[in-house]
């Protein structure tokens, strides 16, 4: 059996106009920081080309001056967390299957 690692951490939201290169723009900032992206989610609103970028990282505060410094503006940090689970069809249904006691 494998077991689950699970880390507490803050996630880093943005929204910015999506256009091409924004996601590049960001990332590249957040890597010439020295800082590691350990996971990451776009969204796109639908009305005004705006969307919402997250990004966890190894450092948050490291991310939001990267961010900044290129003229992002970070919404809010958010806490997070990630669960290491194995690379297989049910995995993440088995982590997310309620507890008999929570029904």
């Amino acid at each position: 059996m494998r077991a689950l690692v699970v880390t507490a951490t803050k996630a880093t939201r943005r929204a910015c106009h999506i256009k091409p290169g924004s996601l590049f723009k960001a990332t590249d900032a957040i890597a010439k920081r020295g800082v590691n992206i350990e996971g990451y989610c776009v969204s796109p609103s639908g009305k005004d080309k705006e969307g919402i970028f997250h990004f966890v990282t190894s450092d948050p505060n490291g991310a939001r001056k990267a961010l900044e410094d290129v003229g992002f503006t970070v919404r809010e940090e958010l806490d997070a967390f990630a669960v290491k689970i194995q690379d297989r069809p049910g995995a993440l249904a088995s982590v997310l299957r309620p507890s008999p006691t929570t029904s």
